[in-house]
């Protein structure tokens, strides 16, 4: 059965994930998630679908394009070094784990704005290599950037980020 007090969120929620305007205030919004699962795991549904879209848009840019193809070339050109199984070895799905841990850290700082390290760690609750392997993704791909003030890190989106985000790009 339909929550007809949610219906004014519903677009709210989206345009919040968008970087659009609302027709609400962001307070308003914050507390009505605060007070309701159903609208909460939306935003979560609608920020997951989002940043998918936003990763395939990026995959498919021209210079992205052309950069993954030197590399490949690069590394196919050698010859591949001889690799011993180890017994019970098996391959980590990176895209998955550390892709989704990547995806997950990317929310809470896009959420957050500026968060303590130690903080997004807890808050992530991810397993601690796949936390640093996904700060490194995300540093890599240059998602977002680390600060550092009285011997704390923090972490936020990178500017091109930020800018890419309320483009809406």
């Amino acid at each position: 059965m339909k929550n007809h007090k949610c219906d004014k969120y519903e677009i709210a929620i989206t345009d919040y994930v968008l970087g659009e305007e609302m027709d609400i205030t962001k307070q308003e919004l914050l507390e009505h998630l605060r007070s309701c699962e159903k609208c909460l795991k939306d935003l979560s549904n609608w920020q997951n679908i989002y940043g998918t879209l936003r990763t395939e848009a990026y995959h498919n840019r021209p210079e992205v394009k052309a950069k993954w193809e030197a590399f490949i070339k690069e590394v196919t050109s050698k010859p591949l070094a001889e690799i011993k199984k180890i017994a019970g070895e098996k391959a980590v799905n990176t895209d998955v784990v550390v892709g989704g841990a990547a995806g997950a850290i990317w929310r809470v700082v896009a959420y957050n704005g500026k968060i303590a390290m130690l903080n997004l760690k807890q808050e992530t609750k991810l397993p601690d290599k796949t936390f640093e392997r996904a700060i490194g993704w995300l540093l890599r791909e240059d998602k977002v950037q680390i600060t550092e003030a009285q011997q704390t890190e923090f972490i936020t989106l990178s500017d091109k980020e930020r800018e890419q985000k309320q483009a809406g790009v």
